[in-house]
């Protein structure tokens, strides 16, 4: 018994087509605080360091691109940012923000994390998140670090 396969191939032109750019809604940013706390984490013997924990969650791309916009407001209304760039492939950052020679009042502090998420499109997300370290003392220029693992 003998089969005939017949394949025809239809070339044709393609126009060239631009890349598009992905919709925000492809893409999302969520931040969540687990906890604050404060501590002597500088080592000045001086128990004026808050620290916050967090988490930020990525989903919907392989590579991403945040400004991440960090605050800490003290009881008096004086309030302290920083402005980090993260560029990562991690879908779950766990971050540690130490504000050295922030708690140098009584009463409660405010904090208050944004997240812009510029890889696939614009996403953003806010948290605050509100604690009570016991007053400091000191007249150390304050300064913030962050630790993302």
């Amino acid at each position: 018994m003998l089969i005939f396969v017949s394949v025809s191939y239809l070339i044709a032109p393609v126009e060239a087509v631009s890349p598009k750019n992905v919709s925000t809604e492809q893409t999302r940013v969520s931040l969540a605080v687990l906890g604050a706390d404060y501590a002597d984490t500088d080592g000045d013997m001086v128990m004026n360091d808050a620290i916050v924990w967090f988490d930020i969650l990525l989903s919907g791309d392989t590579r991403y691109t945040l400004t991440l916009i960090l605050s800490l407001t003290l009881p008096s209304g004086k309030s302290y940012s920083y402005t980090y760039i993260i560029i990562t492939s991690y879908s779950v950052l766990h971050c540690t923000m130490y504000f050295y020679d922030h708690a140098t009042e009584p009463g409660y502090y405010l904090f208050n994390a944004t997240a812009i998420l510029r890889s696939g499109g614009r996403c953003v997300s806010s948290v605050e998140y509100q604690f009570d370290p016991p007053g400091g003392s000191g007249d150390i220029d304050p300064c913030g670090a962050l630790f993302v693992a």
